[in-house]
């Protein structure tokens, strides 16, 4: 089922992908999968999103961002890195703000590098993926 995200058009409108969001976010919270699969499944949605230069609707933006969040482990730097991604797509504040929070802990140097560059790209317009363009 994950699969068939990456073989969406590279374009499709908010409405169409408001509909794929909501079945993302119920195929994940019933059925067992690949994290990073799901990841990466997210990310080919947001990806989607982006495209339509408009914001994701704040209920779904706030589905997403519960279940991105409750998905974060700062052990593993392919984890972190679809999740900066997908923050950077769809503008997760909160997601965001995790993770630049996490810099105060124990991180490996190469999660770490991720989160700083994340943190040097999207800087204080994280909530605008839009922005500087």
């Amino acid at each position: 089922m994950l699969e068939f995200y990456e073989q969406l058009p590279d374009y499709m409108s908010s409405d169409d992908l408001e509909i794929l969001f909501n079945n993302f976010l119920c195929f994940v919270d019933l059925n067992e999968h690949d994290l990073e699969e799901a990841l990466e499944s997210l990310w080919e949605l947001a990806d989607r999103q982006w495209h339509t230069f408009k914001l994701l609707k704040s209920d779904i933006k706030i589905k997403v961002e519960d279940w991105l969040i409750s998905t974060i482990d700062f052990n593993s730097v392919e984890i972190i890195g679809w999740i900066i991604g997908i923050i950077g797509h769809l503008g997760l504040e909160r997601a965001f703000d995790i993770l630049c929070k996490a810099l105060k802990g124990d991180l490996t140097d190469e999660v770490r590098n991720r989160i700083e560059g994340a943190i040097n790209e999207y800087g204080e317009n994280v909530q605008n993926p839009f922005s500087g363009m």
